[in-house]
């Protein structure tokens, strides 16, 4: 499985990420998708209805999108509050050539302006290396320890990056302010065996000339890592200072080395600065959590239902938390007494 992951600079506005969508598919047909949202409620992609069928509602917080064979599947996750916003791909490398991946990669920096890119895959021992990083996560197989398939890759966002950058993958790829951060002189000259502009001030490196020497070759992947690390200066990653590979058990946040300021684009310090208060500010004085029907039921002032990639989500606007169910048959039950009681629903309706 390959991992793509796409952090643009600023949040694109609706109309823009629908033409997107619109133009990746034009131009991948191949990779486009079949389907928009989650099962049951996934809607058939249609390039004539999209704009239709992508709603200022549907599009507030992101949505999902698949296809078979290839099998893809892509997430958008977009957060008003503070303009974070992402593109992820995950995609079956059985029916994709690496240039496929590769000029999905260039065409997304010639179109958006983006601070951070990335294409990685994951070997047993980069999926180690990754997840004692807190970079990658195991999925549901039984086999997980032992199936790199069973792993996920996490994306990355500009509320990441401005605690530094967690790790080179196979490929990364540093836009127009880490450009400005490193020098274009440092970022052309560093130690990896493809290194190319793709955009205007957009640098891609690659680590390796074939991704399958992160399985077959991971000791010299994962040095080559180290060398442009080095090279691009060790003070700017949130990481391990150590390359060996970490045991399981080790605690992730023990092995991370915080990031001076000084080392972060100047254009995600505001960023940074936000968090930095938000962690020296006493939190406000939050009503106690709602836990029951009727509780819900007496406080439909507090509740709003919205939709996410096709599913209803019961959010407490007071304590701006999403309610979590255990139960799905419970919560879209429980949210149709509370929408026929009152609750605003924004893009949704009783069922």
């Amino acid at each position: 499985m390959a991992y793509l992951s796409f952090v643009a600079e600023e949040m694109l506005s609706d109309d823009a990420l629908v033409q997107l969508t619109l133009d990746f598919a034009a131009r991948f047909p191949r990779l486009a998708p079949q389907e928009i949202g989650l099962k049951p409620e996934a809607v058939r992609f249609d390039s004539a209805r999209l704009k239709s069928v992508l709603t200022p509602e549907r599009l507030e917080f992101g949505w999902s999108w698949r296809r078979s064979r290839p099998d893809i599947e892509g997430r958008r996750s977009r957060d008003p509050r503070d303009g974070d916003e992402n593109e992820y791909l995950s995609i079956d490398l059985d029916h994709v050539e690496q240039q496929e991946l590769l000029e999905v990669a260039e065409w997304y920096a010639q179109r958006v302006r983006l601070a951070y890119a990335h294409i990685h895959v994951l070997s047993e021992p980069e999926a180690q290396h990754a997840a004692a990083r807190g970079l990658a996560f195991l999925g549901i197989s039984p086999q997980a320890h032992k199936d790199p398939q069973a792993w996920s890759y996490y994306p990355r966002n500009l509320n990441q990056l401005c605690n530094g950058i967690p790790d080179l993958c196979w490929v990364t790829v540093f836009g127009p302010m880490y450009v400005r951060h490193f020098g274009r002189e440092r970022l052309l000259s560093a130690p990896a065996p493809v290194v190319r502009e793709i955009a205007t001030d957009t640098i891609l490196l690659q680590l390796s000339h074939s991704y399958t020497e992160v399985a077959t070759d991971w000791e010299k992947f994962n040095a080559t890592r180290e060398a442009v690390i080095d090279h691009l200066g060790r003070e700017c990653f949130n990481r391990s200072a150590r390359p060996a590979i970490p045991h399981p058990a080790d605690s992730c946040d023990a092995r991370l080395v915080d990031v001076d300021p000084r080392f972060i684009p100047r254009e995600l310090m505001p960023r940074r600065q936000k968090f930095l208060a938000a962690a020296s500010t006493p939190p406000e004085a939050l009503p106690p959590p709602l836990t029951s029907l009727e509780e819900m039921l007496a406080h439909v002032g507090r509740l709003k239902v919205i939709t996410i990639m096709g599913s209803r989500v019961l959010i407490d606007k007071e304590r701006k938390e999403l309610i979590g169910f255990a139960d799905p048959k419970l919560a879209e039950e429980w949210i149709d007494k509370l929408i026929a009681a009152g609750v605003e629903a924004q893009g949704t309706s009783q069922r």
